[in-house]
């Protein structure tokens, strides 16, 4: 436990001390729009899912899955190319025609899990059907954890899909408001101790939405989050497809009114090889915003994150998520936090991390500061105390109406002896190599040692300095900042230059997960540009293997 009061160990704004490298960076060419047949959108979402034997990334519409000891391209379903993640709900016959419309359409707001629990894989998405253009849940789930397994029971997806516009609200204007950015988070608790884990009636796949409002600025009305029985998911791998599952449950929590200053939900994701605590349960956290009046830029002091514990109960006769407790975390800036980049008077544009191009395109980089960047990682540490990482970007010199460097606020928050959920430790993370950096887009998770690990986005306005990646980790022991060094050097990357007509965007997020091989090794993903992009839209990504920190192998 912590104190009744978690004051911060590490305070925003006070430079940590760069240790030097404790291990070697292992970098891999991730999927791109030149190489890989997968959708060429200009705004690339990566995830990374790793299990014992393969690791896998999924961007926009497509996935694709490397051996972890050769790093070479694993065969499954038929050869080695990156899949299409319509194949899921289309490419063989266990679906029984109950998922026409999950592979009918295109979503880059997709999600690949590893489920270190289990040990399958778990593809999510939202789409929008071109059958009946309705907003659909789709979740498919595989019957064994290696890809390249042939022998009975072969690899197989089992696809499922849900018509979300049977709880969507509708606007004024009688037009469903849009399921956006969708988050997903794994909650397997168990009554059992021991393998094989037995479900308990709370286990779920949590997603979150944004549900905006095309008609009035795609301002967020409401989140909407929906628990799909995994359980039940896992019971319907059979031949021929049954689904045991129930339908998965869905609620409109907190609506808008004049604005709301709950914003993008996230929920937790348990990277663990055991199933989480039981006092724990299901936790969400958000973004709070200052007022929408004009005048305000500051966050409250007292209330600048949020996190709620929600539940689902199974066995109900109509299972409904339920709201159990709810706390609202301090800012550590004196005044409140200003999110990085928002503006006063342009409330919901917050695009300002340059490019060496910007002073002539315009084209700069939505550091995405008023959401909290995924994963919200939960942790057990080894089954003796709760731990979850967050992590946002927020304004170093808050100002109403200029705009100053972006750096990344970091998070470990715990429950102290009351059982509420406080901030443990914060840490603010700029680049340890170039001051003159701005930070956005951090990604992070902590191993079974307590050690914290992950990449940030970084650029600046020089002529040398284009959007790069930047790795950094936090023992334990020292609470110092150290780095392995660029998984993409600023210097030799390129920028969005010229892209103006192509409404070209940086990603929404990057990724981060923990390898259950070891709880040690720390898998990153994110988007980069090799040479300046100046044609139709295409991006590249960059995995990155980071080492475990020193001491964390002999880490029980």
């Amino acid at each position: 436990m912590i104190p009744s009061i978690a004051r911060i160990a590490v305070l925003v704004g006070l430079a940590l001390p760069a240790l030097a490298q404790s291990g070697t960076l292992n970098t891999y060419a991730g999927l791109n729009t030149v190489q890989y047949k997968v959708k060429s959108t200009a705004t690339p979402d990566p995830t990374i899912a790793v299990g014992l034997k393969q690791y896998c990334e999924h961007v926009n519409s497509g996935y694709q899955c490397w051996d972890k000891t050769t790093n070479l391209p694993v065969k499954f379903l038929g050869n080695t190319n990156a899949k299409l993640d319509s194949q899921p709900w289309t490419q063989n016959a266990n679906n029984s025609g109950n998922t026409a419309n999950c592979g009918t359409s295109y979503s880059p707001n997709s999600q690949l899990l590893h489920d270190s629990v289990y040990n399958v894989w778990i593809l999510e998405k939202r789409i929008s059907s071109t059958l009946n253009s309705h907003n659909y849940l789709c979740v498919a789930i595989t019957n064994v954890e290696d890809f390249t397994q042939a022998a009975r029971p072969a690899f197989q997806w089992f696809g499922y899909e849900y018509d979300l516009d049977l709880v969507i609200p509708q606007n004024t204007l009688g037009h469903f408001l849009y399921p956006d950015y969708p988050q997903a988070g794994l909650w397997q608790s168990s009554t059992s101790t021991i393998p094989p884990y037995t479900a308990a009636t709370d286990q779920a796949l949590w997603i979150s939405y944004d549900l905006l409002d095309s008609d009035n600025h795609n301002i967020i009305q409401a989140p909407l989050l929906c628990a799909v029985d995994i359980a039940g998911l896992r019971a319907s791998m059979a031949s021929p497809w049954t689904n045991r599952s129930r339908t998965p449950a869905c609620v409109v929590a907190h609506p808008r009114t004049q604005y709301i200053q709950r914003r993008s939900y996230a929920p937790a994701h348990n990277t663990d090889s055991a199933p989480p605590l039981a006092a724990d349960g299901e936790m969400f956290t958000y973004m709070i915003e200052p007022p929408q009046d004009n005048v305000s830029y500051l966050t409250d002091p007292n209330h600048t994150e949020g996190v709620e514990q929600w539940t689902i109960n199974w066995s109900a006769p109509q299972p409904a998520p339920s709201q159990l407790a709810g706390w609202d975390l301090p800012s550590t800036q004196l005044g409140g936090d200003q999110l990085g980049c928002f503006n006063r008077a342009n409330y919901y544009n917050t695009a300002c991390v340059p490019q060496p191009s910007t002073g002539g395109t315009r084209v700069v980089i939505d550091p995405v500061a008023d959401r909290v960047q995924p994963p919200f990682q939960y942790t057990s540490n080894g089954g003796t105390t709760s731990s979850w990482i967050t992590s946002h970007t927020i304004q170093i010199s808050p100002n109403p109406v200029s705009l100053s460097r972006t750096e990344v606020i970091l998070r470990k928050l715990q429950r102290n002896a009351g059982g509420a959920v406080q901030i443990a430790v914060e840490y603010p993370l700029t680049d340890p190599l170039d001051a003159g950096n701005w930070a956005f887009l951090a990604t992070a998770v902590q191993d079974k040692a307590g050690n914290l690990q992950g990449i940030f986005g970084v650029s600046g306005p020089g002529a040398s300095e284009h959007p790069g990646m930047q790795s950094f980790f936090v023992p334990a022991a020292t609470q110092s900042l150290g780095t392995y060094g660029y998984v993409i050097s600023p210097a030799t990357a390129g920028d969005a230059k010229g892209t103006d007509a192509a409404n070209y965007r940086w990603g929404d997020w990057y990724s981060a997960t923990v390898d259950p091989s070891d709880g040690c090794t720390v898998w990153t993903v994110g988007e980069y540009l090799p040479s300046n992009r100046t044609t139709t839209p295409y991006w590249y990504t960059q995995i990155a293997k980071l080492p475990p920190v020193s001491g964390c192998g002999t880490a029980k």
